[in-house]
């Protein structure tokens, strides 16, 4: 799940939103989550430690609408740092 390009992640999973925490890729949650909502807020208190808190940019975290569609927009920028990234460049 780590390795994953795209990660969509449960709603009430906290396995997939950990496993997201420290994923390169792409997240797409929905955003009734509330774990996803409090780090996206800056107010989750998950880890032991602060600098464990946000391992990963809350830009990367996608949320789905009511229908399941996404912001196609936000999706292929993010794609595009993806490519580039492995690219090398």
């Amino acid at each position: 799940m780590i390795e994953a390009d795209i990660l969509i992640a449960a709603k009430k999973s906290t396995f997939s939103f950990y496993a997201g925490l420290i994923s390169d890729g792409i997240k797409i949650f929905e955003p009734e989550t509330p774990i996803v909502s409090a780090l996206l807020a800056g107010t989750a208190n998950l880890m032991p430690y602060k600098s464990w808190l946000y391992p990963c940019r809350p830009e990367d975290w996608i949320p789905s609408r009511e229908d399941g569609s996404i912001d196609r927009g936000a999706f292929e920028a993010r794609l595009d740092i993806l490519l580039r990234a492995d690219a090398g460049q």
